[in-house]
């Protein structure tokens, strides 16, 4: 599978392809982590644009909505005697929407048979009326607020093209990995364009206008990634998502799910680096066991460092690297709490998991350690050179220009990229000559 960006915030230009090992290569603030959120945004939206099309809005708008009655409900209470002949009504929308709230997958059909039932119009009068008693309590313009949120949430159950759900479904998604932040800031005017394809066939085509995605074309018989997992930190393990980002929700409920399945035999190579084992209590959620005599630990005692072989074992023993090609696992700069050892150690058993069980994977590095492994192993256990991808993410020499370009490095010129992650310790041994 190949993704292509143009003007996707830091990107200018990237071409990247996803069969095996990708990695990207360079400097902070480059756009490396952008692909592999933009990539993550894809294939969470393609496999579910179908159910967001059903439940999208529902919940804002309800609460809204519920907000409205309860306001008008008081003044219907308390001083308007003549409304409570609206009082059924009023208990038929509130009851509607208070089903939303606490059952996310009501049939649409359902709700329709219902909406049609509901007097708009006297609802509209009635909220005029409670206006013109109510200029004094700051309730101005009241029932046209309260009747465009009931007309959004009926155009939300209404049938749309696959294009409209699954523009719907990418715009919601954005928001939560790149807080909806598509267009570069400095060239905000600049059209970016986003176009994923397999086997040389287009998969999906969309552009971005000021943060506005609109689809230019979408074939949704095209098999992609049935599901992506984004690894921003290992210290998820032991901390709630930092920011709550759709990534970080997505991978704590698969930690979660420890506590469900747990295959028990790990391959060599996740034993090999890592002493001890995590494992879910009820109750209490993830512990801790340097060995099976030691006293359960909380995992906040466990070294950064564990923690990062410790979440690859975790997600193995729930299934999910357990041979599944149709599978996108996305690390960000897993270096980070690694010595350099450990570093070396971590890509030696992404190669073999890769290889073992037909992984796809994609990393993003500024470590010449974790890079220079992850080549190493690559070549030591026969990896096919066509499942080896080594990409280098380069800013741009324009100093009016914004963005940096991804481009692919060939194997034998693997120096290019240890040339720019280099150049700061190459500078000072030079300055400490010189002087």
């Amino acid at each position: 599978m190949q993704l292509d960006l143009t003007n996707v915030g830091k990107i200018g230009k990237a071409s990247i392809r996803f069969d095996g090992l990708t990695l990207i290569a360079g400097r902070n603030d480059t756009g490396k982590s952008t692909v592999g959120k933009t990539i993550y945004t894809l294939v969470k939206a393609i496999h579910g644009y179908e159910k967001h099309s059903i439940l999208r809005g529902k919940l804002h708008i309800s609460k809204e909505i519920l907000n409205h009655l309860d306001y008008i409900d008081r003044f219907i209470d308390k001083e308007i005697v003549e409304f409570i002949n609206l009082k059924s009504e009023m208990q038929l929308l509130t009851e509607l929407f208070e089903s939303i709230q606490r059952d996310m997958v009501n049939e649409r059909n359902k709700i329709m048979e219902t909406w049609e039932q509901l007097p708009l119009s006297d609802f509209k009068k009635m909220a005029t009326k409670v206006i013109e008693f109510g200029r004094k309590q700051t309730i101005y313009n009241t029932d046209e607020v309260f009747k465009k949120d009931l007309d959004e949430f009926k155009n939300s159950l209404e049938e749309e093209s696959i294009e409209k759900k699954l523009s719907n479904k990418l715009d919601s998604e954005f928001r939560r990995t790149l807080d909806g932040n598509i267009n570069n800031s400095l060239h905000y005017d600049d059209v970016a364009e986003i176009n994923l394809s397999i086997n040389r066939g287009e998969v999906l085509n969309c552009k971005a206008e000021h943060d506005e995605i609109s689809i230019n074309s979408f074939d949704k018989d095209k098999s992609i990634f049935s599901d992506a997992t984004f690894v921003e930190t290992p210290l998820i393990l032991d901390c709630e998502p930092m920011n709550w980002s759709s990534y970080s929700v997505d991978l704590k409920k698969k930690i979660g799910e420890l506590g469900n399945t747990d295959k028990k035999e790990i391959p060599e190579c996740l034993n090999n680096n890592f002493n001890g084992r995590v494992f879910y209590k009820s109750n209490e959620g993830l512990k801790y066991k340097i060995s099976r005599e030691a006293n359960e630990l909380e995992i906040s005692n466990m070294a950064s460092g564990s923690k990062s072989f410790a979440l690859l074992q975790i997600l193995y023993r729930t299934g999910l690297l357990l041979g599944n090609p149709n599978h996108l696992l996305i690390l960000d700069e897993p270096e980070n709490h690694l010595h350099p050892e450990w570093q070396v150690q971590f890509a030696e058993i992404l190669v073999k998991l890769i290889k073992e069980e037909r992984l796809n994977v994609l990393i993003t590095s500024h470590s010449p350690y974790l890079i220079k492994g992850l080549y190493y192993y690559a070549k030591k256990e026969g990896l096919d050179e066509k499942k080896v991808n080594f990409y280098l993410s380069e800013q741009s020499e324009q100093k009016e220009n914004n963005y940096a370009n991804i481009e692919k490095v060939e194997l034998d010129e693997l120096y290019k990229i240890f040339a720019q992650l280099s150049k700061p310790l190459k500078n000072m041994i030079w300055d400490e000559i010189e002087d």
